[in-house]
């Protein structure tokens, strides 16, 4: 039965990649994606923001496409492409290399239980932080656990992509260096417990050496202030965005979720169940503190996908491969129904996401109707057609013109929250406006391959499309 949860969970991941270029537009015209794609033709280098230097993996293959001056196309296909490329391969790494099929077929969950909006946000660390996380956990239970600091070693070198990923990392780390225990009967291993203090001295230091005032400085400072932020948790926006998306997103899971509680129940097993809803719960906690404030759906939907980890590595071992639960044919079917649900839900999520496309070409052939290339206009006024932040909207309509109608024949609309916070040199002719955080370049210095521009300031505009 391992053999046919293999093969479900590899045609889910092959599906995922090909919706991956299928979508490859919808994927890389959004927000921090283009603004990414954009310092990366600008400097020819990696971009790695907020020191996530697992961010250079998925960044080889559109790098290497602009050194060899390949049409936008390609730069933005092989950017999509590559991070199922990865994902793949550590899918492949799990099941062929570690021998480990609950990893490999978590994945595959976690990107279909958890997922929707959130596939089109490409760059986001999260998705890699997960799957570095069941690696690690592949690893765990595959590696040969008497040669202690062989296998403590190869764990903290898996644990390194994850710890540079994204902090969000170390808990789910943690649950499974304490799951891969529990199963192996290795909870005093000195091995493992190695690895936690290792593991707990890189993201000390990671929130020490962390300033107040920066993005991950605030996250950390919000967790801190958890007993503050305890008594409204249930009215929370991160609650008030799983009560909204429960049936759409979160009813699978639920169930699965309610499916493992009973089996530990039954069969007595008081570790796991305490590791299972303690380690959820806790998680939960911190991510709904941490965000408390709410966000964009795209961003929070991301938020909570690591529940991903604590949910479908247990569901996958002690129910769907639990020999002592019998109904093959329906625990096969359930994993279907799981995984095509999943892909249904972001195949439309896609759908959807391509009204921002059409939006944005009404915009960029608006501008060069009227014989312009720059244009700005105040973000309130504008009549977006999809959920979600515009502040990269810059990035997204240059590339987007440019691979429409060449280097040439770009267009770029800024948005600005208010005209008093524009820039001070708009006024000059060789100005391109980025995004508010790194507003300035001349256009010299942009990639002539890509955008090329006249000498032009920047013209004021109302909303043009609708």
């Amino acid at each position: 039965m391992n053999r046919r949860y293999e093969h479900l969970s590899l045609a889910g991941i092959l599906i995922l990649s090909l919706f991956s270029v299928l979508f490859y537009q919808e994927r890389t015209l959004l927000t921090d994606t283009a603004y990414y794609l954009f310092r990366m033709s600008t400097e020819m280098s990696f971009n790695v923001e907020l020191n996530r230097w697992s961010a250079v993996l998925p960044e080889i293959l559109p790098l290497l496409m602009m050194y060899m001056k390949q049409p936008t196309q390609w730069v933005l296909l092989s950017y999509s492409l590559s991070f199922w490329l990865l994902f793949l391969g550590l899918f492949i790494l799990m099941i062929k290399g570690f021998k480990n099929t609950e990893s490999g077929v978590a994945l595959i969950l976690a990107f279909t239980f958890f997922l929707r909006q959130s596939y089109f946000h490409s760059v986001t660390e999260t998705h890699q932080a997960v799957a570095w996380s069941l690696l690690l956990y592949a690893w765990l239970m595959y590696g040969n656990a008497d040669k202690k600091f062989l296998y403590s070693g190869v764990a903290l070198l898996i644990c390194v992509p994850g710890y540079l990923s994204h902090p969000v990392s170390l808990f789910m780390q943690l649950f499974a260096i304490a799951y891969a225990g529990l199963n192996r009967n290795m909870l005093k291993h000195q091995g493992l417990w190695m690895v936690v203090l290792a593991l707990f001295g890189l993201y000390l230091a990671k929130v020490l050496s962390t300033e107040s005032a920066s993005y991950e400085g605030n996250f950390f400072g919000e967790i801190r202030r958890m007993p503050e932020h305890l008594p409204g948790l249930l009215h929370s926006f991160g609650v008030k965005f799983i009560v909204h998306h429960f049936f759409d997103l979160y009813l699978l899971p639920f169930l699965s979720g309610i499916l493992l509680l009973a089996v530990y129940l039954k069969e007595k097993r008081y570790l796991h169940l305490t590791l299972y809803v303690i380690g959820t719960a806790l998680f939960l906690m911190i991510t709904l503190t941490a965000y408390h404030a709410g966000d964009a759906d795209i961003m929070t939907e991301k938020n909570l996908m690591p529940l991903s980890v604590f949910l479908a590595l247990p569901f996958v071992r002690d129910v769907l491969m639990n020999d002592n639960i019998p109904y093959a044919r329906l625990k096969t079917l359930w994993l279907s129904i799981c995984i095509a649900f999943g892909l249904w839900g972001i195949y439309n999520e896609g759908l959807h996401q391509g009204k921002r496309l059409v939006w944005m070409k009404c915009n960029i052939d608006a501008v060069k109707a009227s014989g312009r290339q720059k244009v700005y206009t105040v973000a309130s006024e504008i009549n977006f057609p999809t959920a979600g932040p515009v502040w990269a909207l810059s990035h997204e309509t240059l590339w987007y013109s440019s691979l429409l109608y060449g280097p040439e024949g770009v267009a770029t609309v800024y948005t600005t929250p208010a005209l008093d916070q524009l820039p001070t040199e708009i006024q000059y002719d060789d100005l391109y406006l980025s995004v508010s955080f790194w507003p300035v370049y001349g256009v010299g210095n942009l990639n002539p391959t890509y955008f090329q521009f006249r000498p032009e300031r920047y013209t004021p505009v109302h909303s043009m499309c609708r």
